[in-house]
Parts: structure tokens; sequence; C-alpha cells
């Protein structure tokens, strides 16, 4: 199989699996923290998103310059069908993410995108049906507080590190990482316990004792 089926197939699988779930299957693992914080949530409900993880560092600055989207406008040089762009937001005052860019990252691909700052043209990101996760919404622009200055390293989202090519499940309940290393162990753990609550609710249903639904299939 190619890595780009592959890639797919995976973020099919991934794309079924709730974010609690893929957390308790890395607590299982020993990967005690994956969860990138309370304050990163999705900018109108019902929406979720999974896929690889392309990375994107920002900081903060006070300088006008005259091509202050620069660094940004490269990561659409680097992003592939099914990418989930996470952004270290270089402050909570403006906007890192808006509307003409998420149509750009649509017509490349991109299948969301997930910042610890904040973002403008929430209306329009939403009629565009364009999933975004991000700690609030500014009217302000980045040019002159802002800048993108690291592509595709290691950055911090909120309370984790995220590294490109891990994997990431964000829905309601919040974002959480994958380890790319984890990706097909997690995915297949998750399935399973997937099934098994599956059963344990239909016993719940049924009236059967907790304890003993609980003992039975150490699942709650």
């Amino acid at each position: 199989m190619s890595s780009a089926n592959q890639k797919i197939e995976i973020n099919s699988r991934l794309a079924k699996i709730s974010s609690a779930l893929i957390s308790d299957v890395l607590d299982a693992l020993g990967v005690r923290e994956s969860f990138c914080g309370p304050q990163i949530h999705a900018l109108w409900r019902g929406v979720k998103v999974s896929g690889l993880v392309a990375t994107l560092k920002c900081s903060p600055t006070d300088k006008i310059v005259d091509d202050p989207y620069a660094g940004l406008f490269k990561l659409y040089e680097v992003i592939q069908p099914g990418d989930v762009i996470v952004i270290e937001s270089g402050d909570q005052v403006s906007g890192v993410w808006g509307e003409l860019l998420s149509v750009a990252a649509i017509a490349r691909g991109a299948a969301g995108v997930i910042t610890d700052g904040l973002v403008r043209d929430s209306d329009q990101i939403e009629e565009l049906n364009f999933p975004v996760f991000c700690t609030g919404t500014s009217p302000l622009d980045s040019s002159g507080r802002q800048i993108a200055v690291d592509l595709q390293k290691q950055i911090r989202c909120g309370q984790m590190l995220v590294n490109p090519n891990d994997w990431i499940v964000a829905d309601e309940l919040g974002v959480v990482v994958i380890p790319n290393h984890l990706i097909e162990s997690v995915i297949e753990k998750a399935e399973e316990k997937q099934r098994g609550e599956s059963t344990v609710r239909s016993e719940l249903a049924e009236g059967q004792n907790i304890s003993e639904v609980f003992a039975r299939h150490g699942i709650l």
C-alpha cells in the first residue's frame, strides 16, 4: 500500500473515533498527556477534524514589514491533502487565521486548522464548513502583531508539544495529539474498545448491574 493510500485509510478510520476514546487508549499506552487544553475549542458546534499534522509557529512582533504574510504563505507549499494545520500563535490579541486563508487551504486539500490563538471571519469560515479550532475571535489583523517564523518544526499548541507528522483528533470535547509512531496501535485499540463500549452500553440499558458489567469488560 502506498503511503498516500495508507494515509487515507488511517484518516478514514480515525474520523470515526472520538477524542475521548483516543485519549483513553493513549492513557493505557502510557501517554498520559495528549490534550491540548480546554481553551482550544471548535469555532462552531458539531465540528470534528482529524488528520496528519502540518505545523506553523508564529511569534509576536511590533514591526510593520512589506511582506508580513511571507512565512504564512510558505505553508501552502507543504500542505498535502488531508493535512490538519496546527499553528502556535504569537499572541492572544490578533487573528492568526481567517476566511481567505481558509479558502486557499481548502484548495490545497487541507482538512482543517487548529491554533492556540484567535481567528477572524468566523461567520465566513463556518459558511465554508472548514473545521477550525481556536481560543476565540478577534477583529485585529496579525500584520505588525505576530509573524510566521517556523514551518514543519516542533511547536507548542496549548498544553501540548506537537510535531509534524503527528496525528490529531479534534471534536467538541477538545483536541488530542497522537504521536506518529503510535498511530496504528492507537487506532486498533480504539476500534476494539469502541466495539466493547457498544456491548457495555447494551448490557447497561438492559439494567444489568454496573459493577458486574465493569468487572466483565473493564470498560466504563
